[in-house]
């Protein structure tokens, strides 16, 4: 009875220290959920600034060359402004018989080598690869499958970046043809006898408005392929892709010719290798299992005879090829990236071409407020 009375003051102060603990606790985690709230809902309203505000600093941008255009227009006379169609349309029809700059060539040209220096990278791994017992079976199974061709290009144009390159020749050709229709539009300005007051000032109007027009006709021929049909990054993509192919087609007839050869002589020789060491090892077999160890003797020394004849093979093959090989394949790789450059400035002539005949029609008959309403910046 004692007892039992003792241990009630103990479980009477736990119970109430337990109740004083509740209550301490509570206001913590409210805290704490807080703190919670405010950093998630902090971040997100951070983030919704930022994003507006980029978008308000790119839409003001924009209404800057919008205002600017405007208050030179309110610069310069009305005669002077008048003369501004009649010279973008000799303009224009002056970019069709002009001819690329050297610098845009060579530019065209260091874009397209600096994409193939993983190509020629790789020409040393196809060639592990092809110099080996592994290879050539991989080579014959694709052969068979009619799949030779992309397993070529798998290998070497894996890191070929297509469309990074197309990209960059799209903006190099963009920035090219404006540089080249705002100096042709300078040396028009002057020769008009305009007063000198207002050659500045319509200089300014004509090179953003020529700025824009050709921005506006790239990109419509970049999604759409343009009336031309051939201007777009998936066109030239489709360039480098055919350049991948040529490639990949010939490097595959030449393999596949090489594999007939190669059959011809591995069957001569593993015929009677396979022979030999398929009764060597039956012989062997068969002194402890005299049947079921000179069948699985000959079969084993078939497989022996095939492979070793394939080891042979290509252990000659590739020490008195492999360096020829190599040469082969890079000249290969040489002449259809010449061939791509001299493709890309062909495109590059068809693009101005049609650029000109467009922006022609575009500004046909038109006065210079219509032009400038019509062309966004």
């Amino acid at each position: 009875m004692n007892a039992h009375n003792k241990k009630l003051p103990i479980t009477t102060k736990q119970a109430q220290t337990d109740q004083q603990d509740l209550p301490a606790n509570i206001p913590e985690k409210k805290q704490l959920a807080t703190v919670f709230n405010r950093s998630f809902w902090g971040v997100i309203i951070l983030f919704i600034l930022i994003t507006g505000s980029l978008y308000i600093i790119g839409t003001l941008n924009k209404n800057d060359e919008a205002l600017e255009l405007a208050r030179n227009v309110q610069l310069i006379s009305d005669e002077s402004l008048e003369k501004m169609s009649p010279i973008m349309a000799k303009v224009y029809r002056k970019l069709d018989f002009m001819d690329y700059p050297d610098e845009f060539k060579q530019d065209v040209s260091d874009s397209v080598d600096k994409a193939f220096v993983p190509v020629y990278a790789n020409v040393s791994k196809f060639a592990d690869l092809h110099y080996s017992v592994k290879g050539a079976y991989v080579e014959l199974f694709s052969y068979a499958a009619g799949d030779l061709e992309r397993k070529i290009q798998d290998i070497l144009f894996e890191e070929f970046n297509d469309s990074a390159l197309a990209s960059q020749i799209n903006i190099l050709l963009t920035d090219t043809l404006k540089s080249m229709a705002v100096q042709t539009a300078q040396k028009e300005i002057e020769v008009q006898g305009i007063p000198v007051q207002d050659q500045q000032v319509l200089k300014q109007i004509i090179d953003q408005t020529i700025k824009n027009q050709i921005s506006n006709f790239r990109s419509a021929q970049i999604v759409g392929f343009g009336a031309a049909g051939a201007a777009s990054g998936a066109a030239l993509t489709k360039t480098f892709g055919g350049t991948a192919g040529i490639i990949a087609k010939r490097l595959s007839q030449k393999l596949a010719t090489k594999m007939v050869t190669k059959f011809a002589v591995k069957k001569a020789g593993s015929v009677l290798t396979s022979v030999a060491t398929g009764v060597a090892a039956g012989a062997a077999g068969g002194s402890v299992f005299p049947v079921v160890g000179t069948a699985v003797g000959g079969a084993i020394g078939a497989v022996i005879g095939w492979i070793g004849v394939d080891s042979a093979f290509v252990a000659a093959d590739e020490y008195l090829n492999r360096d020829e090989f190599e040469k082969t394949l890079i000249n290969l790789i040489t002449e259809q990236k010449n061939q791509l450059k001299k493709q890309l400035l062909q495109q590059a002539i068809q693009i101005k071409a049609q650029l000109s005949k467009d922006a022609q029609t575009l500004i046909q008959g038109k006065s210079p407020a219509e032009i400038l309403k019509e062309t966004k910046p």
